[in-house]
């Protein structure tokens, strides 16, 4: 029986997309393009692209650099090593290679890599093992045999990771074998092994990190954990929400508060920007802060009696008085919430931060370097920003208010020597201006002028500057009209008042 020609069961007259294969596209040929839509192809699932290993040419080699970043920032890491004079190259997805020589001909110091963003963990290679035809325990033994024997001087946390895409997923399997033999053969040869990351750290450990390119192919490297950028494989860290959490946004504060190695604390105030429906502010409340959730929008039912909700916009509102944290998840535009943080920060309403900063398509490393400077106008210090697992199209900030150092954060253990520093790198300068120590270590919240200038010296005392005729610090100098409290020859005599 003939058909119209708009029937829909007819193949001729369906999508290309909905299109049934015809005998010729199973024989191997090119399907036809529908009319008026040349481009339209039917859809085939895409399987995974299977890891393959690097050739002579690009593979790298001992001295340089392999970074794990998150899928689709590869561009980012290449933008932030070429500020630094590395010569970057993506490996596949997932990981960048760089030179361990500047183009300046100098050597890469760790140091030199913990300002990147959006690079998760910096590899070091000392080798490129090749696992062909290998078993776990053989490869594990491969391994061992070729690292430098002075890592017996502390104790090793082994990690073993792939790239975060869908190719190296496949080899999660061959990174749990590995990782278990690597554990005995470790064991067994002598050395002092580490349950994880943070336990090396504790104890002034490293890091021995095997990365998996395919499924013969490793980069082995070693590490100092204070020089490390994280403490987990890859720099990865999988933060299971509980089954109340009113979004996803809550796996996003904690791994942050991992990051930083510290929090807020039980008793302490915090203000949480755009907090519908309420995931950052769970998180908070559940450490024993009292929460006040800044939203026009609802949050979800059951949250902690510990919430106080203000439905307000969060650019318009303004607390009764400073709190000790200020936390911002808003999904607007970086420079105005940048802004927003920036008069937080002017007016001294918050002594600590922790937000998100959502980020454009293109560019995105120029666009935080303009939030940075917004930032320090504010008065915001020891600015630090990583693009963290759970983290998408944003980035995760912490800064603090005012001059000195965070009491709060142990610095040096006793058991940790120098070279070995602080857990996640605690911000150690405490000035305005890097590079100059701090005179004395304030209070927290203290004013930076009764403790020290923004350029870190002493402040001044009421009389001090008078011999030579500068204007006297104290709030009591000077008169009516600004002039000094002293004459040029240090005179005794009270200021003359206005009239």
């Amino acid at each position: 029986m003939p058909t119209t020609p708009f029937d829909p069961s007819h193949e001729s007259n369906r999508p290309g997309y909905l299109r049934r294969a015809s005998g010729s596209m199973a024989a191997g040929h090119p399907p036809v393009p529908v009319r008026g839509n040349a481009s339209a192809r039917p859809v085939r699932p895409v399987p995974p692209t299977e890891p393959r290993a690097v050739d002579s040419i690009t593979a790298p080699q001992r001295g340089d650099w392999l970074f794990t970043c998150r899928p689709g920032a590869e561009d980012d890491v290449e933008d932030e090593l070429r500020a630094i004079r590395m010569s970057p190259v993506v490996l596949q997805a997932g990981l960048v290679m760089a030179k361990g020589i500047t183009e300046k001909g100098k050597r890469v110091p760790p140091t030199a890599l913990h300002g990147l963003i959006f690079a998760r963990q910096a590899v070091p290679v000392q080798r490129l093992s090749e696992l062909r035809g290998l078993d776990p325990a053989a490869a594990a033994k491969h391994i061992v045999d070729g690292i430098c024997r002075d890592l017996k001087d502390r104790p090793l946390a082994v990690q073993v990771f792939a790239a975060d895409s869908e190719s190296g997923k496949q080899l999660a399997g061959r990174c749990s074998a590995l990782h278990a033999a690597l554990m005995h053969e470790l064991a067994a040869g002598g050395f002092s092994v580490a349950a994880n990351g943070p336990a090396a750290h504790s104890e002034g450990g490293q890091l021995l990190m095997v990365c998996l390119l395919s499924f013969d192919q490793a980069v082995v490297g070693a590490l100092l954990s204070s020089a490390a950028l994280s403490l987990h494989p890859g720099g990865i860290l999988r933060v299971r929400r509980s089954h109340d959490a009113p979004s996803r946004s809550a796996s996003k504060l904690s791994e942050a508060l991992a990051w930083l190695g510290h929090g807020p604390q039980g008793g302490e105030s915090c203000v949480d920007l755009g907090a519908a429906p309420g995931g950052w502010s769970q998180v908070l409340a559940e450490r024993g802060c009292s929460v006040i959730a800044v939203d026009t929008g609802r949050l979800a039912a059951g949250l902690s009696r510990r919430i106080q909700h203000v439905r307000q916009n969060a650019f318009d509102y303004a607390p009764d008085e400073s709190v000790d944290w200020l936390c911002c998840d808003m999904a607007y535009r970086p420079l105005e919430v940048a802004g927003l943080l920036a008069r937080w920060g002017r007016r001294r309403w918050a002594r600590f931060l922790v937000a998100n900063i959502k980020l454009p398509m293109k560019q995105r490393v120029a666009m935080l370097g303009r939030v940075r400077e917004i930032l320090e106008s504010g008065g915001w210090t020891g600015l630090r920003a990583r693009q963290l697992y759970h983290d998408r199209d944003e980035v995760t900030l912490f800064a603090w208010r005012g001059f000195g150092l965070d009491t709060r954060v142990q610095h040096q253990s006793p058991r940790i020597k120098t070279e070995t520093a602080v857990p996640f790198r605690a911000p150690k300068r405490g000035t305005a201006r890097e590079g100059r120590p701090a005179a004395a270590k304030p209070a927290l919240g203290a004013r930076p002028g009764k403790a020290s200038s923004a350029r870190g010296k002493p402040a001044r005392s009421s009389q001090a500057g008078q011999a030579r005729g500068k204007p006297a610090r104290s709030s009591q100098a000077g008169t009516a009209r600004g002039k000094p409290a002293g004459s040029a020859r240090g005179s005794s005599r009270p200021p003359r008042r206005g009239r």
